[in-house]
């Protein structure tokens, strides 16, 4: 039995902490690996970038789905996904190799599937959650407690960990802010990609864009 609860125990409450104080370590790993400059220099100079910017954002939201029961739920892979993506992100972004641009779009593109969930993010998906997607499956959290969650902590003997009204109610509000920032990263790696390969622009002919005619052959 005390095997048994020191098992739980690390599940519960070892393992989430550790999680969080990971990803929050997690910027500053990825940067100092980089070696390109003091750390908090570094950091600083991504604050000013718009994708490690936004890749910050989904850093430092992330440990509020590390807080969950691992066993009982999958929010902690969604985290563990886009905290991942978000330090490639920074790399990609303080490297400005236009090469990587492509790969990482496609890795935003099944990301971004994977959080918003439906019957396409599991299918010909490099991984997938599921398709309930990341704030459904916060809902649910509190279906399996049988709609209500009056106290959801582990040493209280709760059926699902972490079920707390007001802690899914956080979570539910982090999740919409989770996915609207992959969203705003996902349009900025397009947008990026499409500027270097998207080829030549369109000439505007009387105030319209119109597709250009192919160059006549010439006649020898």
């Amino acid at each position: 039995m005390a095997e048994e609860d020191t098992q739980q125990n690390v599940l519960h409450f070892v393992l989430p902490v550790l999680a969080v104080i990971v990803t929050l370590a997690a910027p500053f790993i990825t940067v100092s690996a980089l070696g390109r400059g003091p750390v908090i220099e570094e950091l600083k100079a991504a604050a000013g970038r718009r994708l490690s910017l936004l890749s910050l954002g989904i850093t430092l939201l992330s440990p509020v789905f590390f807080i969950s029961g691992y066993d009982q739920t999958a929010l902690f892979q969604y985290s563990t996904y886009s905290m991942l993506l978000s330090q490639a992100n920074i790399i990609a972004d303080r490297l400005g190799k236009r090469r990587l641009l492509p790969p990482l779009l496609a890795w935003h593109c099944v990301n971004l599937l994977n959080l918003i969930g439906g019957n396409f993010s599991s299918l010909l998906q490099i991984y997938s959650t599921g398709s309930a997607g990341l704030i459904m499956t916060v809902f649910g959290i509190s279906q399996r407690a049988g709609g209500d969650c009056a106290d959801g902590s582990p040493l209280h003997g709760a059926t699902v960990d972490y079920c707390s009204d007001g802690w899914i109610a956080v979570q539910l509000l982090a999740g919409f802010l989770y996915v609207l920032l992959h969203v705003l990263a996902f349009f900025t790696v397009a947008l990026r990609a499409v500027g270097l390969y998207g080829g030549e622009d369109e000439a505007p002919v009387d105030g319209v864009f119109r597709e250009r005619e192919a160059p006549q052959p010439l006649l020898g």
